[in-house]
């Protein structure tokens, strides 16, 4: 199976996850346990180890945690803020938490995420949090099924490896 099959399977698999989360109405933790961490299992990064994804992250001691930085070569390349699955990310102040965070440890990518949506931000772009928007998609919109998956390859970790997303936004 390839890296892109496992990555549709795994998406079919949250999203049949994603009701009974709603109705549950399951908090932050939960939503990163199960909605979140297998996604990013299936993005070919290691959950289980201490080099590439590490929880409540801080770049500098006096820095405030972001929810999960993704690490290449024990530098961060992704920064993940979850929020519980019921939560609105339309509310701005969860994209300025994000994006500061990322702009002030130098980190240029982002993702601000409810285990369902997943909003991508470039911390480096001009403009407030919302002009810093690049892509946004849904787990459960099946009608955008193949647009999802393209979408959340790009946080691979091969193509944060090769710095993708970077070659993309330029363009």
């Amino acid at each position: 199976m390839s890296n892109i099959d496992e990555l549709e399977a795994m998406i079919r698999k949250i999203r049949d996850k994603i009701p009974e989360c709603r109705k549950e109405s399951i908090n932050e933790e939960d939503t990163k346990r199960v909605l979140i961490l297998p996604l990013l299992q299936a993005l070919q990064w290691d959950i289980h180890g201490i080099r590439e994804v590490c929880s409540e992250y801080r770049n500098h001691r006096q820095s405030n945690p972001v929810d999960c930085a993704l690490l290449l070569n024990n530098l961060p390349c992704l920064y993940v803020e979850a929020k519980p699955v019921n939560c609105l990310l339309e509310e701005r102040k969860w994209a300025d938490q994000i994006v500061s965070y990322a702009a002030s440890d130098g980190v240029v990518w982002c993702v601000l995420t409810n285990g369902d949506e997943y909003r991508f931000y470039n911390a480096n772009a001009l403009g407030n949090s919302e002009s810093k928007l690049y892509q946004k998609v849904m787990i459960s919109d099946i009608a955008r099924h193949q647009e999802t998956v393209e979408t959340l390859a790009l946080i691979s970790r091969e193509n944060m490896k090769r710095k993708y997303l970077d070659e993309l936004s330029v363009c």
